[in-house]
């Protein structure tokens, strides 16, 4: 059970969807007569229109404390900025609850302070009171937006939730917030402002636990400001479309009939264990000064009086964990004459409560996050969290903290188990009274978080590793082991889904990892472990060098494929045997710099083993199909073996480098010869057009260079 007279505003603020509901905004988000306040006419006599401001909380009765964020710092702000801007508008005058950090009223418990800021708000005749706050879901973090809330008392006015729709519309509106709509609680300060009739709303703006909504809205005082103007707007819209009143009690006649105290009985006591304390309700009655709680003494056999509230809640703090006490209540009403006083209720009783953490949960949250939930204990000022960690026997204290009901563990590692306990203490006699530890949650495994891996790119400056992007992340950590060393070596870091490793050497196997990591306010979150497989690229292969392979392993790799060598047509070209045209094309390689097994698998490929078949003919010569651009195009022709295999690594030479010093002592015989295409395919992976971060190349076929490589491989295997 809630208790609404010790609760502090933070309770209220978790209050998401507890005892509330939503109002239909359809009229109220098109109020009639609703104008641009900028454009409002002054007149010699302007109605003042008292406004109270509540910054939620202080440093005495703190609220919500998330990512580094204080919500008595950030909606003091807020409120700060609102009043500021309310003060630019003739006829608004303003005032606050609170100016700085502290407790404007010096009081120690936030139940005292709440009356006081109704109490104030009373005393400065106020039209019209907002207090402001940050809302905070630990166990659903990706809760966003803004809520107005107005009291659920039958008092309550239509102007209520007038008020609220405007603020709502331009929070909406004006800063981008998701609306989650106008919603109705017993918040102290409502409900006291509603029997005061003065209109009342409290404003959760966002969510502190909503790491975007910190981004947003919250990161900068700027993005403060922002609200603050919007809830100001949405104040005026309201003030502007309310005209002046008389009071809604003014000229009706008096109908009630009094009805005589002394024959009246407080209704439907309940008591019942709650959290440190026994707590106590009972039914309202109209027009009555306050109640009085009664406690049966054990010792002395007699009731004897307890307490004395105005609210028709109340918590008894004397007992210890598990005494029982029993308890009435009556109701007095103070005259100038004498007090009425009603009859007793029904007699209740319950055992003091052990303070037991009720409903705790725990589960994974992103970038190396535990999220722990559970209810509210009432009467805690705070509560112990405590971590174990799978395989240890030991429980560790990670936090105490006076969120009343969660908190995020920021210090867990990626895809390890981890479960957790959580025990409340309350403070008497400026000690610590523990109560009863919680139930541990189960063990679970946090989100391991690795970020995927994806086949790596040849590009101009080296190779590129490339990854899935991963939500969130700020930036990532990119490892390389090189061959088969053991050991990772940081190379680099990027904010984009790739990086482009320039130290990799061509013809050179690494094995690449990825670590994700975020920061958060100036803070470092790791977002995962790195995947210690990896992904294993080669660092390309270069079209210059030298070949591999012999001669005797291009014959056999060409016999391997049964085709017949057509000598009848190369033996007088200079190639009588398959032998003489392999130890051709090796010298030509050798001379230019060129590797004899990609310049023997291409012909192999283009030709079909020599065997044509399409619009290039055999004698030809034009084993790499040099101008042969389709439609029944032969292409070039060459007078023999050796000048053809040349014009083909010629044309080779020119896409493997920007060096034309090659070409001093030698005749070009490629007729394709053509400065656009120099340097332009250093590596056979580049041949390939689509691979070729030039958008040049040999062929258009995707793979083309993959293929050459292929039959490379194989044919080292001769």
């Amino acid at each position: 059970m809630k208790k609404r007279f010790l609760t502090t505003i933070l309770a209220a603020c978790l209050l998401v969807g507890q005892n509330a509901y939503a109002v239909d905004l359809t009229d109220l988000l098109n109020l009639p007569g609703l104008t641009d306040t900028t454009t409002q006419e002054t007149t010699d006599e302007v109605k003042q229109t008292v406004v109270v401001l509540d910054p939620g909380h202080d440093k005495s009765h703190k609220g919500a404390q998330y990512f580094e964020h204080a919500e008595e710092k950030d909606t003091l702000k807020i409120a700060t900025y609102c009043k500021e801007k309310l003060e630019t508008y003739p006829g608004v005058t303003v005032y606050m609850t609170r100016e700085d950090e502290d407790c404007a009223f010096g009081v120690n418990t936030s139940g005292d302070c709440l009356k006081k800021r109704v109490e104030y708000t009373i005393d400065k005749d106020a039209d019209l009171f907002v207090s402001f706050h940050l809302n905070a879901a630990p166990s659903n973090p990706d809760a966003t937006g803004a809520e107005v809330y107005y009291s659920k008392k039958d008092g309550a006015s239509s102007k209520c939730a007038s008020l609220a729709g405007a603020i709502l519309r331009h929070l909406s509106s004006d800063v981008g917030l998701k609306n989650r709509g106008i919603k109705r609680a017993n918040y102290y300060v409502l409900n006291g402002t509603t029997e005061a009739k003065i209109p009342g709303v409290l404003i959760e703006h966002c969510f502190m636990t909503n790491e975007d909504d910190v981004d947003e809205y919250l990161s900068a005082d700027s993005r403060l400001k922002k609200l603050g103007e919007a809830d100001a707007e949405g104040i005026m819209d309201y003030i502007n479309s309310t005209p002046a009143e008389e009071s809604e009690d003014e000229g009706e006649e008096e109908t009630k009939e009094e009805v005589d105290l002394s024959t009246l009985k407080v209704e439907n006591l309940t008591v019942e264990t709650d959290g440190f304390f026994v707590g106590l309700s009972w039914d309202d009655i109209d027009d009555v000064t306050a109640y009085q709680i009664y406690k049966y003494n054990e010792a002395e056999k007699k009731w004897k009086k307890l307490a004395q509230t105005e609210d028709t809640e109340y918590n008894d703090t004397s007992l210890v964990a598990g005494e029982t006490g029993t308890y009435k209540v009556r109701a007095i009403k103070k005259g100038s004459d004498a007090t009425v006083k009603s009859k007793f209720s029904s007699k209740g009783s319950a055992a003091a409560g052990n303070g037991q953490v009720q409903e705790l949960t725990a589960a994974p949250g992103a970038f190396n996050r535990s999220v722990i939930s559970w209810e509210e204990v009432t009467g805690a000022a705070g509560y112990k969290v405590s971590r174990q960690d799978f395989g240890s026997e030991k429980w560790k204290t990670i936090a105490t903290t006076d969120n009343p009901d969660g908190y995020i563990d920021e210090t867990t590692k990626c895809g390890k188990l981890y479960r957790y306990r959580v025990r409340a203490y309350r403070t008497a006699d400026k000690k610590k009274v523990w109560g009863k530890t919680a139930k541990p949650t189960d063990f679970f495994q946090t989100a391991s978080g690795k970020v995927e891996m994806k086949k790596s790119t040849l590009v101009k400056n080296g190779l590129q590793v490339n990854w899935t992007k991963k939500a969130k992340a700020s930036a990532y950590i990119v490892y390389r082991k090189a061959g088969k060393e053991k050991k990772w070596t940081r190379i680099g870091k990027t904010k984009e889904a790739f990086f482009v490793d320039e130290t990799a050497e061509w013809e050179h196997t690494y094995t690449y990892t990825v670590k994700a990591y975020r920061v958060k306010l100036g803070k470092k979150y790791m977002a995962s472990e790195y995947d210690k497989t990896g992904t294993t690229s080669k660092a390309g292969t270069k079209v210059e060098g030298i070949s591999d392979v012999s001669v005797e392993q291009m014959v056999a790799y060409y016999e391997k494929s049964g085709k017949t060598y057509p000598a009848s047509t190369y033996s007088d070209r200079g190639a009588e045997t398959l032998e003489d045209f392999c130890q051709i094309v090796y010298d030509v390689c050798d001379q230019y710099g060129v590797r004899s097994d990609l310049v023997w698998a291409q012909i192999c490929k283009e030709t079909g083993y020599l065997q044509f078949g399409g619009d290039v003919k055999a004698d030809q010569c034009n084993f790499a199909g040099i101008g042969a651009t389709g439609g029944g195009e032969a292409g070039s022709r060459f007078k023999d073996v050796e000048e053809g295999v040349t014009a083909q690594v010629q044309h080779l030479k020119l896409y493997a480098t920007e060096d034309n010093s090659w070409e001093e002592d030698v005749t070009i015989v490629d007729p394709r010869y053509n400065e656009k295409i120099r340097g332009k395919a250093m590596l056979i992976e580049w041949l390939a057009i689509p691979s070729n971060p030039y958008g040049s190349g040999w062929a258009a076929a995707e793979n083309y260079g993959v293929q050459l490589l292929t039959m490379m491989d194989d044919m080292k295997k001769m």
